[in-house]
This record gives structure tokens, C-alpha cells and sequence, in this order.
């Protein structure tokens, strides 16, 4: 599960969610346990900015109000001469010798 930071108010009907221990208490009627600290959403839910909750899966309208705290590395970004050189290099290396044409005599 991913934990993020809610920017604006947000609002959950289902799934599953990661609460802390005064978040479940306080939303306890629309909450069905299942682990320690992770809950099934049975009824609406409301987050204001701020709050931090975890998610297995979230959709992409939803994104945008939300802000991720467990930063995945960055991917290291390819050298584009060696790239290009590389490409070129495999494209000619494809390209079939065109013949050599006789002349007439």
C-alpha cells in the first residue's frame, strides 16, 4: 500500500483504505475491518486537505488530489546521443545493400 497526502477534500465509497487509529474511530460506522490498520470502505468517506491515508489502488480522478509520500526512485534518463547513435547504428546494420547497377556498353 502507498501512502499519500490528501490536497483537497476527497471522498471514498469503496475499496479498501489504511487508517491510523483516530481516523478509523471517527469514521467507525463506515468501516469494516480487515488487518491491523487496514479497513473495507462499506459507506461513504470524506478526507480533508492534510490528512494521510494508505491505498492499494487508486483511480486516475482521484490522483490529482492526492499527493504520494513514498517516492519511487527516479528512473535514470537515457543519454540521448548514445541513443540516437545506438538507433542509427541498428537501422543500418537492417538496411539491405542495394546492388550495383551495370552500365550499358
Amino acid at each position: 500500500m502507498k501512502r499519500y497526502r490528501t490536497t483537497k477534500t476527497v471522498d471514498f465509497f469503496c475499496g479498501r483504505i489504511g487508517l491510523s487509529g483516530d481516523q478509523a474511530a471517527s469514521r467507525a460506522r463506515n468501516l469494516r475491518p480487515v488487518a491491523d490498520g487496514l479497513f473495507e470502505i462499506t459507506g461513504p468517506l470524506q478526507f480533508k486537505a492534510g490528512e494521510v491515508i494508505s491505498l492499494d489502488e487508486t483511480e486516475k480522478m482521484v490522483l490529482g488530489r492526492l499527493e504520494c509520500l513514498d517516492k519511487d526512485p527516479a528512473p535514470a534518463k537515457p543519454d540521448p546521443v548514445k541513443t540516437a547513435t545506438a538507433s542509427f547504428s541498428a537501422v543500418v546494420a537492417q538496411k539491405p545493400q542495394a546492388k550495383k547497377r551495370q552500365r550499358k556498353k
